[in-house]
């Protein structure tokens, strides 16, 4: 089996979902199932809302491969999490 983590890891502290994930990533490369390419991937993990629009591609790519896993770990909701009226939206779209 080869996981890919579809989500932008960025170096250094950037909050724990990131920190995480690069952990996460560091666990499947040492145990040989990362893969960097969506394409070679039977699992493809998805962290949070900032890449939904690759959502498509995940999308199309699960109508080809019908095996595929996409899991979607979804944090929130942001609305109660920032505290600012305009999340609710953002809590519909995710």
């Amino acid at each position: 089996m080869k996981i890919n983590v579809f989500t932008k890891v960025v170096s250094g502290p950037w909050g724990g979902g990131n920190q995480f994930q690069k952990s996460l990533i560091k666990f499947f490369k040492y145990n040989d199932v990362y893969v960097n390419e969506i394409l070679k991937a039977d699992v493809i993990l998805v962290n949070g809302h900032q890449w939904m629009s690759g959502i498509i591609k995940l999308y199309l790519l699960k109508k080809i491969k019908k095996n595929l896993i996409i899991a979607h770990r979804v944090d929130g909701p942001m609305l109660l999490a920032r505290g600012k009226s305009n999340q609710a939206y953002l809590d519909k779209v995710i």
